[in-house]
């Protein structure tokens, strides 16, 4: 047993009283190469909801994917050169690329890479542009998007263009007229002779 095989080896180091202090020992296994890989998933993730903010998408190959899980294992330290390996292999190469093109917002962002023996993957990015929705045109007058061939109903026998052709006008009621001379006026009754002034 490996816990066995540890406490072993702790005990012809330490003396018995700082392994009484010891509460428990814990065994880390090594990672296999598929636990890399849902750890590069993991990670990748984080990326794409960054990317999502900026309103763009990430898609990285099948052969990127490999060798993140290759360049960021490692036996002695596990998963640890991972996150450093996807700063380095996909992260600088994006944002060298956003700061000499200006990537369009609704973008999808492709990662390739191809590796050479002894050599650095070669990593490519590619984007691939949205597209943009052709605009219907809409006649003057229409409802709901209609093509413009329904207009406003208009009385029978009229066009539209002259309110004068075709069509019969409701009646319009007399008005009665009004006199040029008005009636005159009577006049004011005369004021009293005499002083207005205070009676004795």
């Amino acid at each position: 047993d490996m816990k066995n095989r540890i406490m072993g080896e702790l005990k012809k180091v330490f003396r018995p009283e700082f392994l009484n202090r010891i509460d428990e020992v814990i065994v880390f296994h090594k990672l296999s190469r598929e636990e890399i890989g849902v750890i590069v998933e993991l990670l990748l993730t984080r990326l794409r909801e960054s990317m999502a903010e900026r309103e763009l998408s990430l898609n990285l190959s099948s052969e990127t994917r490999d060798m993140l899980a290759e360049k960021g294992w490692d036996p002695a330290m596990g998963a640890r050169p991972l996150r450093r390996a996807i700063q380095r292999y996909i992260e600088d190469p994006l944002a060298d690329e956003m700061l000499r093109n200006s990537i369009e917002a609704g973008s999808t962002v492709e990662v390739s890479s191809e590796t050479r023996d002894g050599e650095e993957p070669d990593i490519t990015i590619s984007v691939t542009k949205p597209k943009k929705r052709k605009r219907e045109a809409v006649g003057v007058g229409a409802k709901g998007g209609g093509s413009g061939d329904d207009a406003a109903d208009l009385p029978e026998g009229s066009s539209g263009d002259d309110p004068d052709e075709g069509g019969d006008l409701p009646d319009v009621p007399d008005v009665p007229d009004v006199p040029d001379v008005l009636p005159d006026v009577p006049d004011a009754p005369p004021e009293p002779e005499g002083d207005a002034g205070t009676k004795e």
